[in-house]
Parts: C-alpha cells; structure tokens; sequence
C-alpha cells in the first residue's frame, strides 16, 4: 500500500509538472527560446488538439432565468411551499428554472461592436477620465437620451431617474426585465429579428445574476424587492389560466393589475411597496408606443436595437462595478459572460480600477527592478531542478 501511495504521488507530481510546462502561460513566455524541448512539447500540443479537439476559450452558453417562468412554476404544487419553510431565499426553485441558451454569433458581434463603439468615444475624449466614467456608468440612459425617448418614456420620471443616478440597479434591472419579457411575448410573431433575441438573452442572463449571482452586481434591496414583485405576479397569475410562459406574458401585458402601492408590516406600519410589476408594464405599453409615435416613424426593429443597446449599458455597468475578486472566483468554478465582457472591456481600457497621478516634470523616474527569473523555466534542461527547487 505505502509503495502504491508513492507511485501514485510521483504520477501525480509528473503529470503536475507537464501541464505546468505546456500551459499557455509557459508556452507564449517571450524569455524562451524555441529550443528542442519547446518543439517537443509544441508538437505535443499540437497532436492532442487533433485528437481530443480543440480546447476553445470561449464562453459557448449563457445562463438565462426568465421571471415569468419563475413566478409561473413556483406555486403550481405543494412541493415548493414546503421546500421553502427550508429554503427561505427560493434558491432551489431559482436554480431548477435556470436555462442556458448557446452564445450565437450575433449576440458576439453586438457585445464586440458595442465595447469598440465605447473605445472609439474614449479614444476622442483624449482619455478623459470623466468620458470614462460616463461610459461605464449610463445603465441606459444615455441610450434613451441619444434617441431622443427619454421624454416620451413617462414611466421615468424625475424621481424614477433620481434612483438610477443612486444607483438602485436592481429596481432598474427588474424593471426593464419585465417590460422586455412582455414586449418579447407580445411581439412574437411581428418581429423575429437578431435584436429581438439579442435583448431577450442579455434580459434573461442579467435576471439570472441578480436572482442566483447578486455579489457579482451592485450591493441594493434586490431580494426584498424580488419577492414582493413575485408575490404581486403570483397573485395576478393564479386568476388567469395560463399555462405557458407566453400565455402569462400576454396575460400581463394586456389586463389591468390591481394591486396596492402599499404594503402593512406585521407591527401594522403602512410601508411603500417594492414591486416593480405596475412600473414595469407601462414601460412595456410606453416602449410599444414608440413605434406609433408619428414624430419617430419607428419600426420594430428599431425599438428592438434600442432596446437591445440599453441592456448592453446594463451589461457594462455591471462589469465595471463587479469586484475582481468575485470575477476570480467565477474564473474557477466557471465560465461566466459578465466576466468575459469585464476582461474585454479591460483589453479595450475600458476600466475605471484606473489611478490618477500627477507626474512633476522634475520628477525622477523610479528605477524598475529587475525581474527575477528563478521563478520560472528558460526551457534549459541544466536549469530545470533550478526550477523545480
């Protein structure tokens, strides 16, 4: 047994050692020289690629969490009530509707195009640190701005903005989720095109982190407000005889919710009620709208692209806030878009871990210290048990 022990932790340190010395790191190293090791392992590389495929780095699903959906199975049988007596935050029944949908070349091309766009500003502003932050920090608005619809939104008010700008994300978040989810269910039919599955992945991925990944988003009340908002669409959805997704979608859409815009504690205390549903379909009927606004002679398919861009801003400002620490730890259980979106953003300077330093002119230079290479392997067999030590 002892002997077998050993054996094994020798494979182990072996096997270890390979893959340390074929890493992507190791290989793209600029110190090593293409000696006859190096070409050694290349090949090696190079033939497994062949035979097991080719280890591709890129995010292929993306989680998707519909609300709808979610409030439409929590209650259709005893089993969930009694799982949540246990399980007080509903994050099996979270988990359970959790979908994943493949990351398409269009949905791609957009989050690209829309980081390059963002460059493009900055690289105009002349770097300004405050055009950066103005960029990162939009959640939307300025797409609404730019397209001239702010005003024509009456849903955001004066007091609805003032709470974008306190950065209360998950009124937001939840807000334009619901109003995308019922556009997304009413339009079915009028228009199908790459926006209108576009907004509707990034809708229901920016759900999925606020319902089952809150620490990657914006500290705020989100629970709280997630389950009032379920409990009013619960009590809405058991009068009507939906069954599907779509049917609840266009059951929401179309009839009047009667609810109260306040709530009573258990002391008695009247309290502003947190649910978003009421707010979230007149921004659906209001966003419909635009499209028979004369002024802006509208298609679907620019309501959708509109749409589509306010996400993305939402996606941004998620990145940009989230703690790298909370991106490291999702870098080893997973493969996670926001993350993918924040390292692209990163790679395009699009960052605000950014310090600003006054450099005097008489200033002298900090002499840089030599780097220490005893840390790593320089592909020479004489200095590998350097290395290994």
């Amino acid at each position: 047994m002892t002997y077998m022990l050993l054996i094994g932790a020798f494979f182990l340190d072996v096997f270890a050692v390979i893959s340390h010395v074929s890493s992507n790191w190791q290989m793209l190293d600029p110190t090593i020289r293409h000696n006859k090791v190096h070409k050694f392992i290349s090949c090696l590389r190079f033939f497994s690629s062949i035979h097991c495929g080719e280890d591709k780095k890129e995010i292929a699903f993306i989680a998707q969490q519909s609300f709808i959906k979610y409030c439409l199975h929590t209650e259709k049988s005893l089993w969930p009530k009694i799982v949540r007596l246990i399980d007080t935050e509903d994050t099996f029944a979270k988990f359970r509707w959790t979908t994943w949908e493949p990351v398409n070349d269009d949905l791609k091309k957009f989050i690209y195009s829309s980081l390059k766009q963002k460059q493009e500003k900055y690289r105009e502003s002349k770097f300004e640190y405050e055009k950066l932050s103005q960029l990162l920090t939009g959640k939307g608005k300025s797409v609404l701005i730019r397209e001239g619809v702010l005003e024509k939104i009456q849903i955001l008010s004066e007091k609805f903005q003032r709470s974008i700008e306190d950065e209360e994300f998950s009124q937001y978040l939840l807000l334009w989720h619901i109003a995308t989810s019922l556009l997304f269910h009413t339009n079915h039919g009028k228009y199908t095109g790459s926006y209108y599955r576009i907004s509707k992945l990034l809708s229901d991925y920016m759900m999925y982190l606020l319902l089952l990944r809150p620490n990657m988003l914006p500290k705020g009340i989100g629970e709280e407000r997630i389950r009032e908002t379920r409990d009013e669409v619960i009590n809405f959805l058991n009068k009507q005889s939906s069954q599907t997704e779509s049917e609840a979608g266009d059951a929401l859409f179309n009839n009047n919710v009667s609810s109260s815009r306040t709530d009573k504690r258990p002391d008695g205390i009247l309290v502003q009620s947190k649910s978003v549903l009421q707010d979230g379909r007149k921004l659906a009927h209001q966003l419909e709208g635009l499209v028979e606004e004369e002024e802006l002679t509208w298609d679907h398919e620019e309501k959708w692209k509109m749409i589509a861009d306010v996400w993305m801003e939402m996606l941004v400002f998620a990145a940009s806030k989230c703690e790298w620490r909370e991106h490291k730890t999702q870098m080893k259980n997973g493969k996670e878009l926001l993350t993918h979106v924040a390292l692209l953003m990163v790679h395009f300077g699009l960052t605000g871990h950014v310090q600003v330093v006054d450099i005097q002119s008489n200033q002298v230079e900090p002499v840089q210290p030599q780097e220490d290479r005893s840390s790593r392997w320089d592909w020479e067999l004489s200095h590998l048990p350097n290395y290994l030590v």
